[in-house]
């Protein structure tokens, strides 16, 4: 079991990271799979958002699409992607 930081003063970033921690451990699979179309979308287009991702990779509905953002952030720690710019997500939420 993961036990969340309690919350105070710069204590979110520390609170995003366990959660993203907790979905590398429990969504495993998930992860891997939207990585490699993270990959595959960012190389035939030479670029990729999560929108991207999520229209190939069928996330499940009780899991919340965010999960993404675990992806991104992976990929530009190890300096495979990098942020260039922001487009509105084509999400209705």
């Amino acid at each position: 079991m993961l036990i969340l930081p309690p919350i105070g003063n710069g204590d979110g970033e520390a609170r995003r990271d366990a959660a993203l921690n907790l979905l590398r451990v429990r969504r495993a699979d998930l992860i891997r799979e939207c990585t490699a179309a993270a990959l595959r979308v960012a190389l035939d287009r030479g670029e990729v958002c999560a929108d991207d991702v999520r229209g190939v990779v069928s996330i499940p509905p009780d899991l919340s699409p965010k999960l993404v953002g675990c992806v991104f952030r992976d990929l530009a720690d190890v300096g495979i992607l990098r942020r260039d710019g922001f487009r509105n997500s084509n999400r209705p939420a």
